[in-house]
């Protein structure tokens, strides 16, 4: 957050789409991804951990999307992600809130899939199983699912939008001001 103190809504305007697009790619990734998790996990780390299609964490993780609290929204695909994950009305709560989930939490909730002593190793062999598979039909159930899911690009170009005009907010400034002096932010509505 201390760097994107000096980022406009000019350089966000630059910035969101290429961070859409990688992270889009990681979910289209053909063959099946998992994710181990521990430790903080928030924003863009949620974000990407969004994108796989299993997540393993340690009784250690933190994770969520808080990106409101100081007044932006999060803009790596989240808003939707989280959404197709969770629901609509839960995820609605979760980044209204931003709210940080321990991984029992997150179990419960199911943003993520398992909670392990040892989460690389958990992921591994979830993967190994499958590496044994056919391919081509894991490519093809991966594909059919996410299309179903994923329906269209525009909620994606929508949450674009979206960064980018909050980006231009004074409560922007204010919320990531106020998170790196470690103080409550004052917010305008502006």
């Amino acid at each position: 957050l201390k760097e994107l103190r000096a980022v406009d809504q000019a350089e966000m305007a630059l910035r969101a789409p290429r961070m859409q697009t990688a992270l889009a790619r990681l979910a289209a990734i053909a063959k099946p991804v998992a994710v181990a998790l521990d430790g903080v996990t928030l924003g863009g780390g949620c974000e990407i951990a969004l994108c796989a299609d299993r997540r393993f964490a340690s009784p250690r993780l933190s994770i969520g999307l808080p990106e409101v609290a100081v007044g932006v929204i999060p803009g790596g695909g989240g808003t939707r992600r989280l959404a197709r994950l969770v629901g609509h009305s839960l995820a609605k709560d979760l980044i209204f809130n931003a709210t940080i989930l321990d991984a029992e939490a997150a179990l419960r909730i199911g943003l993520v899939d398992e909670v392990s002593d040892n989460p690389v190793t958990a992921a591994h062999d979830w993967l190994a199983r499958l590496a044994v598979g056919p391919a081509r039909a894991l490519a093809a159930a991966k594909r059919s699912i996410d299309f179903l899911a994923e329906s269209s690009d525009a909620g994606l170009a929508y949450e674009t939008a979206a960064l980018i005009e909050v980006f231009g907010t004074a409560d922007r400034e204010r919320g990531i001001d106020a998170f790196v002096a470690k103080r409550a932010p004052n917010f305008l509505g502006r």
